[in-house]
């Protein structure tokens, strides 16, 4: 079993640590958030509510709306992933 403390780990001591402040995603998802994937500053969220949004981790704000019900989308979004 690894020590998660190691030089050698893979988590991110910030993973270890946990948020260092809430803030709130605007403009929110209209339903529930089912996945999510982080990259550098940047949160790409899928929801209940047909929509994939980039958000940035510093502000909050919402940087890009991908998918949307009306446009391109037709189901819950339940997993994403930067490329």
């Amino acid at each position: 079993m690894q020590n998660i403390n190691s030089s050698s780990s893979t988590l991110n001591r910030f993973w270890l640590e946990g948020p260092r402040d809430d803030i709130p995603l605007t403009p929110q998802h209209d339903r529930t958030i089912l996945c999510l994937d982080i990259l550098a500053d940047k949160v790409v969220t899928g929801s209940a509510d047909h929509g994939l949004r980039v958000y940035s981790l510093k502000s909050g704000k919402c940087l890009r709306n991908l998918y949307t019900k009306n446009f391109g989308h037709h189901d819950w979004v339940t997993s994403c992933k930067f490329l």
